[in-house]
C-alpha cells in the first residue's frame, strides 16, 4: 500500500480523536453553560454544520493549492479552534464555544477528503482497499480521544474538561507533523472530452447518482439514530450512563471494524452487492431497536447500524471514484461532500426533536424511505447492466 496510504491513516487517528469527546463533553459542560438545557447538545450540532458547509469551501481550497497544503492549513486552524474551545469553557462563554467548533468542524471538511486523497494514491484496483484502511483508524480515534479526555479532565483545577481540550489541541499538532510527511499525487492532464464536463452533467450520471445515495443513506440513517440513542436509553428506557457507553463503544466498532474486509470484498462481489448487504444491515438494525428495549435490542441495533454505514459509506465512495476524471476530481468531490455531510448535519440537529416527538420506534420506522429509496435505485441499476451484457452478448435464433 502506498506511504501516503498510511500517513492519512495515522493522521486520521489524531483528526478522529476530537468528535467523540466534543460529543460526549460538551453535553455536559453546556447544561450549565448553555442559557436554555434544551441548547447544551447545539455546540456539538454545529460541529456538524461546519462540516457540511466547508466541504465545498475545502475541496475547492484544495484544488488551488494542493491536497497537502490545504491539509496542513486546516489543522492549523483546528489547533487554534481547539484551544479556543479550551478558553470558551474556562471563560464560560457558550457563544465563543459554539464558534469555535464550528471550525473544528470545518477542519473535519478537510479530513473528510483524506478517503478520496488515499484513492488517488493507489492503483484503481485497490482503490476500495485503501478507502477501507483509512477509515480502519477510526477504531483508535474513538478510544484514544475519549482516554485522553477522561485522563486530563481534571488537568487544570476548577475547570473540568478545560484539560481535555488542551490535550485535544497535543493531537491536532501530531497530526500536523504526520501530514507534513504526506506527498502530493500528481498524474497527467485528462484529454478526454468529459474533462469539461459542467458539474451538472457529471451529476446526471445514474453511477454518480447511486453512489451520493449511498453516502446520503448511510449518513442520514446513522447519524439520526445514534445520536438518539443515548437518549432513549438513558433518559426514557432508565439504563446507566455505562450501559450507554458500551452500546456507544459496539456501534464505532461496527462501524469501523469492518474496513479489515469491506475493500475486499468489494474487489470480489462488487459495490451494487456491496451496498445490498449495507442496506441489509440497516433493516437489521432498525428490526431490532422497534421489536424490543432490552440491551441485546440496543446492542443488535447499534453495531449492525455502524456496519450498515460502513458498506454503504466505503462502497459508495468507491464507486464515486469511478465516475470522474482526474481534472473533474475536487468540483464532483466537493458537490458529493456537501450533500451528504449537510444532511448528516440536519441529522444530528433533528435527533433530539425526532426523539422527543416521535418517539424511538417511529424514529427508526421513518428512516425506511431512505433505504427504500435506494433499493430502488440499486434494483434500476441492476436491470440496465443486465441490459448492457444482453445486447454485449447478442441475441441470435436457434439455428
Amino acid at each position: 500500500m502506498h506511504l501516503n496510504v498510511f500517513i492519512l491513516s495515522l493522521a486520521l487517528v489524531f483528526a478522529n480523536s476530537a468528535p467523540p469527546v466534543v460529543i460526549m463533553v460538551t453535553g455536559i459542560v453546556c447544561i450549565d453553560l448553555a442559557p436554555y438545557p434544551s441548547l447544551a447538545t447545539l455546540p456539538a450540532a454545529i460541529m456538524m454544520v461546519g462540516m457540511g458547509l466547508n466541504s465545498i469551501p475545502a475541496a475547492l481550497i484544495m484544488e488551488k493549492i494542493g491536497r497537502k497544503s490545504g491539509f496542513l492549513l486546516s489543522f492549523s486552524i483546528a489547533i487554534i479552534a481547539i484551544f479556543i474551545v479550551a478558553y470558551s469553557i474556562w471563560i464560560k462563554s457558550f457563544v465563543l464555544l459554539c464558534l469555535a467548533l464550528f471550525f473544528v468542524g470545518a477542519n473535519l471538511a478537510f479530513v473528510s477528503q483524506f478517503r478520496f486523497a488515499a484513492a488517488e494514491s493507489v492503483a484503481p484496483k485497490i482503490v476500495g482497499k485503501a478507502i477501507s484502511y483509512v477509515l480502519l483508524s477510526g477504531i483508535f480515534a474513538a478510544f484514544i480521544g475519549p482516554e485522553v479526555a477522561k485522563q486530563a479532565k481534571d488537568l487544570i483545577p476548577n475547570a473540568p474538561f478545560v484539560g481535555s481540550f488542551i490535550c485535544l489541541g497535543g493531537l491536532y499538532l501530531a497530526g500536523l507533523i504526520v501530514l507534513s510527511f504526506y506527498r502530493n499525487i500528481n498524474k497527467p492532464q485528462q484529454t478526454e472530452k468529459d474533462s469539461s464536463r459542467t458539474i451538472a452533467e457529471i451529476l446526471k450520471k445514474p453511477g454518480v447518482i447511486l453512489a451520493i445515495t449511498s453516502g446520503v443513506v448511510s449518513y442520514a440513517v446513522m447519524v439520526t439514530i445514534m445520536m438518539a440513542t443515548p437518549i432513549q436509553m438513558h433518559i426514557n428506557d432508565g439504563y446507566s450512563m455505562r450501559y450507554v457507553t458500551l452500546i456507544i463503544q459496539g456501534h464505532l466498532l461496527g462501524m469501523y471494524v469492518p474496513s479489515l474486509f469491506t475493500g475486499g470484498l468489494i474487489q470480489k462481489f462488487g459495490v451494487i452487492k456491496i451496498m445490498f448487504a449495507g442496506v441489509l444491515c440497516f433493516l437489521i438494525s432498525i428490526f431490532s431497536n422497534i421489536v424490543g428495549h432490552q440491551i441485546v435490542n440496543y446492542a443488535i441495533g447499534l453495531v449492525f447500524l455502524g456496519i450498515g454505514w460502513n458498506l454503504l459509506f466505503v462502497s459508495g465512495t468507491t464507486l464515486l471514484t469511478e465516475q470522474y476524471t482526474f481534472s473533474e476530481r475536487f468540483k464532483i468531490q466537493a458537490a458529493n461532500d456537501f450533500i451528504v455531510y449537510s444532511i448528516m448535519a440536519m441529522g444530528s440537529l433533528s435527533a433530539g426533536a425526532l426523539i422527543h416527538y416521535l418517539g424511538w420506534v417511529n424514529l427508526n420506522l421513518i428512516m425506511l424511505p431512505f433505504l427504500i429509496i435506494l433499493i430502488a435505485l440499486l434494483m434500476v441499476n441492476v436491470i440496465a447492466s443486465r441490459k448492457v451484457e444482453a445486447k454485449g452478448m447478442g441475441t441470435h435464433p436457434d439455428p
